[in-house]
């Protein structure tokens, strides 16, 4: 019978040739210090683990650190990190490099769920995967000394699921709602002697896939992308599955005033259930977006929307790239690429079409017309640009009353494997913000067979000047039955 723990979620590995590959265990090598990390295993050029995540394995002020790899320099074999460690990487700490997902195949390491507290009155068990429908908050586990068995109460739920008997090993429980389900390791010569419960506080971790939002990125403003691997662990078919996501909060609430596009506040009926900064806004009738930077009591204040997105086709063979500014043959309307994803064709045969993001978008694109870069026409645009974050609609206005939400931080799309890798071109794929399993994005036409792969990508915008959050990994949910 397939169980909510047999679907499970793995990390690329940037050094697989095929499916299932181990992780490495780099090794740090002597002059390290609390920013840069020397490893003379990594053979590759400058730049090429940018933007990868560095994963503590072991080591004082390494060991289960999720960190931002800042920059690379292949002639010191030198990793600068984003942030800082709280003390001295030394030789002999290992770690992992979690790389983007492009192009990758699956490794054997899963991604962690959310994050619990050690159990005390229950000895000899500890806590493994906590998957995220769980939930955060409160988890009881019973103890019943006479069956030798354990039973999870997860949070949310009002009774206890069935109890497993356990012995020295890993076990799955579930909660009464089979979809909350965790992995505990049992060490059966140090379980209590007597009947027990004991409880766990659940949380989310941190950069597990999206690392910290660092101050250089924030200010100048970001897109980028995750991309793993899911797989039927389970005997038998998983049906319906879907991946979807979840805001920070679940705030919801209607507009008490209407709102026109250039608006500088939103004023909401009843803001209390929103968070106090740093969130996105979703229209939910017309399926638009707006960044807030705070909001002081109903009142919400966003950043002007100066993002858009072009649809072009007609490329030549230099391809346009992230970081150049496109302008108009014609309209004279420019902006600065921040990611290009191409649908169809390709650049080397002058047929590439897609879709490029701008930011700083000035203007209008004109259907048709030539998309230049330093005067040198590289595509033509495919329709006319349009503002608006995230794929969203940058409608005219909000009118009153129109039930707006706390979105997910994070977009997601399906990434249709090929022979087992994960898409070359991550920003190609379609994406959006469902927030049910009902909405959600199915995965392997929406049925997984008993050891099948599909993957699955995320994309953070981080708007300009922004105070992204860092724990958006936890709001991603793939559920299935």
């Amino acid at each position: 019978m397939f169980t909510a723990r047999d679907l499970r979620n793995y990390y690329p590995s940037h050094d697989g040739t095929a499916d299932g590959a181990a992780l490495t265990a780099h090794v740090v090598d002597a002059g390290s210090t609390a920013t840069a990390i020397i490893c003379d295993e990594l053979t590759g050029a400058d730049d090429y683990v940018n933007d990868w995540t560095v994963l503590g394995i072991s080591g004082t002020n390494l060991a289960n650190v999720a960190a931002h790899v800042k920059d690379f320099a292949a002639s010191t074999d030198t990793i600068t990190l984003a942030r800082a460690l709280a003390g001295t990487a030394t030789a002999g700490d290992t770690f992992y490099l979690i790389p983007s997902g492009a192009g990758d195949y699956r490794s054997t390491t899963e991604i962690p769920g959310l994050a619990a507290t050690a159990l005390s009155a229950v000895t000899g068990v500890a806590l493994g995967y906590v998957s995220p429908l769980c939930g955060t908050g409160t988890a009881y586990f019973n103890f019943d000394r006479s069956g030798t068995s354990l039973a999870l109460k997860a949070p949310g739920d009002t009774n206890y699921g069935a109890a497993v008997a356990v012995a020295s090993g890993t076990y799955s429980l579930f909660s009464a709602d089979e979809d909350k389900a965790l992995d505990v390791i049992v060490t059966e010569g140090s379980l209590p002697v007597a009947d027990g419960t004991d409880s766990s506080t659940l949380t989310r971790q941190e950069g597990r896939l999206f690392p910290n939002t660092e101050g250089y990125e924030s200010q100048t403003g970001i897109i980028r992308y995750r991309a793993f691997f899911v797989k039927n662990d389970g005997t038998d078919t998983a049906h319906e599955v879907a991946a979807y996501l979840t805001g920070r909060t679940s705030g919801t609430s209607t507009l008490s005033t209407a709102a026109s596009a250039g608006t500088t506040a939103f004023d909401l009926a009843d803001a209390s259930g929103f968070p106090a900064r740093s969130f996105w806004l979703h229209n939910d009738a017309a399926d638009d977006f707006r960044y807030i930077k705070y909001r002081s009591g109903n009142t919400l204040y966003p950043a002007a929307v100066t993002w858009g997105k072009l649809s072009f086709d007609g490329g030549g063979t230099t391809a346009i790239a992230v970081g150049d500014t496109v302008t108009g043959g014609t309209s004279a309307a420019t902006g600065e690429v921040m990611a290009i994803g191409v649908s169809s064709g390709a650049w080397a045969t002058s047929d590439a079409a897609g879709t490029i993001y701008l930011k700083d978008l000035s203007g209008t694109f004109s259907n048709n017309e030539g998309l230049e870069v330093s005067g040198v026409e590289l595509a033509l645009a495919a329709a006319d640009s349009s503002l608006g974050y995230r794929d969203g609609t940058y409608t005219a206005a909000w009118g009153t009353a129109v039930a707006v939400s706390c979105a997910p931080d994070i977009d997601i799309a399906r990434a249709e494997l090929s022979t087992n890798a994960l898409p070359a071109d991550l920003t190609a794929l379609s994406f959006s913000a469902p927030t049910t399993a009902a909405s959600g994005v199915a995965l392997g036409g929406g049925e997984l067979a008993a050891a099948e792969l599909d993957g699955v990508c995320l994309r953070q915008v981080v708007v300009d000047g922004a105070y992204p959050v860092d724990d958006v990994v936890m709001q991603m949910r793939i559920r299935s039955w």
